[in-house]
Order: C-alpha cells, then structure tokens, then sequence
C-alpha cells in the first residue's frame, strides 16, 4: 500500500514562491496598478534570498489595511507569514530523505514510501516490508514469505497482482512448492536483460523507472518478421524524459552527454513460462485470484480508518514504527472480531 510522505517533495523556495505567487495574485485582482509598487522579485535560487523578499512583500502588504483587509489577500498573506516564520524543519518541506517518488499508474505519482503487505485468508497481516516509494512490489515477494514463515504460518499459497509473476518469483515459489497465484505479464517475466539493477518495471503505470525515479514516458515494440505470430524475438523500447536526462545527479553511465533520447530495451520471450500459462487456465487459479480483493480491502482499512495513507513523522525508522503500531492494532481488532464470530 501506498503512504505519502509527511512532507512535500518541494523545496522550501519552491514552497516560498508558490505562496508569495498566489498572494501577488490576489492583490493584482484587486489593484493591478500596485505591482510597480510591490518589491522586485528574486530567482537567484537562493533560499535566504527569497525569505527576505517574502518580507519585504509582506511588510508592504501590511503597510495598506484596506488591501490587507480582503478576504482573499489577507488569507494568502497569513499563510505566507506562517511560512516564513516557521522554524527549519516545517520550512524544509522536502526534509523527508528517505521518500522518494512513485508511481501509481502513467499519470499518477506520489512522494514517499510503501508498505508491502502478507495477509491470511482470515484477514490476519503476517509480514509488512516498508520501503521507499520506488521499489518494485515483486521483489518483496521472498522477504515476506520467509517472514510470515518465522510467524509460524504455513505457507502453501500466494495470491498477488502481475508484479509478482516476475521469473525470480516463479522459481522460488517452484522451488519451495508454493502456488503463485499471480497471471503472468510478458514484460515482466522477460528473460536476460542488462542493467537489472538500474531498472525496474512498475506494473501500474506499464513503465519502466529508473534509479533516479523518473518514469519512461514512451515504449515502442518490435519483431522481426518471421516471429509476427508467435511473438518470439519481440524488443520492447522504453524512452525517457532527455530533459531530466541531461541533470539528472546520476546520469553518468547511463546517459550519454549530447543524446537526442534515452531508451531502455528488454527482450520478452514469449511463452517462456509455460507451466504458468496452463496453471492460469486451471480453476484453481480463478478461483484463488478471487480472494486477492481481501487485501485492496485491508489497504483501505488501513489508509482511511488508521491514517496510514500520510506518514505521521519523517525517514524510514519513523515508517517502520506507524507500520508496527498501525497493523498491531489493526489485527489486534480482526483477532476480536474473529473470536467473537
């Protein structure tokens, strides 16, 4: 599940002149002739810079009551104080080191961490593995069992969305005779591909994203001619932003200086995992994969009746702690509910 991150991934600058920005805005609307009396704007990048222009704008608001007396103005001004005056650590809104970004589709990303989750088919959390925003749910997959297994759960089944299907997965669940009950995705279950480490596939947005979190924003697909049925040979390229490319702080190695793109490519073999593709069809599998709304379900729970959907403190250590105070108390209450049934 996903916990955004306390603090926004914005600067305290950026935050400064998303504010002052806004407060301009409202005075403009009221007396568009003030604005060659207002203070020169600062973009020096320079964060001491720019609190001192926010107080110079603050102070010449101040300085005319009737201005400062509109609702609109006098709100945005409020806010700006407050921000300004706040101390170092509510200022630095981007303070959360440990956050990063992720991405829960294409279009759609959140700054800060996830929590993956093992549950029972009574609804009993027994593994939870807090990371980062950017990790790939499937390479959890081992940490968890092992996990629940030192809980004393017998482990005969796994049931999990399509980034669990990936080939390091199948083997280990072949290899400790487990049930993965998790269809099969062709670019997740490709074969060899260089750079593993760098990229990884996020199964929500389709995409690949790299180390530093950025997220490509194209793919193409190609195979040669004599494979256009079978899908054998087929390359799927995945491009990224050559914008962030170019200052990205860990470009060196994996972009290269002056390029027009950015692309990463992965082979997909088709049909490679063939004991998959028949365990797919088996009612066994249809009928297991049913039960994985239980854990959506416990997600909700835990975000909109336990505040689990914003982190209450900043840094992985102060993470770990809500996951363990928020699911003792969650399975605590489905312990009660169970007894009492």
């Amino acid at each position: 599940t996903h916990t955004t991150a306390r603090y926004n991934a914005k600067s305290a600058r950026e935050q400064l002149l998303e504010f002052s920005k806004k407060l301009r805005k409202a005075i403009y609307e009221i007396d568009p002739e003030i604005k060659s009396k207002l203070p020169a704007k600062v973009n020096n990048g320079i964060l001491e810079d720019e609190i001192t222009y926010c107080k110079k704008l603050i102070a010449k608001v101040r300085q005319d009551e009737t201005l400062a007396s509109y609702p609109k103005v006098s709100e945005r001004l409020n806010i700006l104080q407050e921000t300004v005056e706040d101390d170092l650590e509510h200022l630095a809104l981007s303070k959360d080191e440990d956050a990063t970004i992720g991405h829960k589709t294409a279009d759609t990303a959140f700054f800060g961490y996830k929590t993956h989750l093992a549950m029972t088919p009574e609804r009993i959390i027994t593994a939870a593995e807090v990371t980062s925003g950017e990790k790939h749910d499937g390479k959890q997959l081992e940490i968890l069992v092992e996990k629940s297994r030192s809980a004393g759960i017998k482990v005969e089944s796994i049931i999990g969305d399509a980034a669990y299907s990936e080939k390091s997965n199948l083997e280990y669940a072949k290899e400790e005779e487990i049930q993965l009950v998790s269809r099969l995705s062709p670019t997740i279950t490709h074969g060899n591909r260089r750079n593993e480490d760098k990229f990884e596939y996020n199964k929500d947005a389709g995409m690949y994203v790299c180390k530093a979190g950025h997220m490509s924003i194209r793919k193409t697909s190609s195979r040669p001619k004599k494979h256009a049925k079978d899908g054998k040979g087929t390359v799927e390229s995945y491009f990224f932003d050559v914008e962030k490319c170019k200052i990205c702080p860990q470009r060196e190695g994996c972009y290269m200086l002056g390029a027009k793109t950015k692309s990463y490519s992965v082979s997909v073999k088709a049909k490679i995992h063939s004991e998959q593709v028949e365990f797919q069809e088996t009612k066994v599998f249809k009928q297991l994969a049913k039960q994985r709304y239980m854990i959506e379900a416990k997600n909700s729970e835990l975000k909109h009746r336990h505040g689990y959907d914003v982190a209450s403190s900043s840094g992985l250590f102060g993470m770990h702690l809500q996951a363990a105070v928020t699911i003792f108390a969650v399975n605590l209450k489905r312990i009660f509910t169970l007894l009492g049934e």
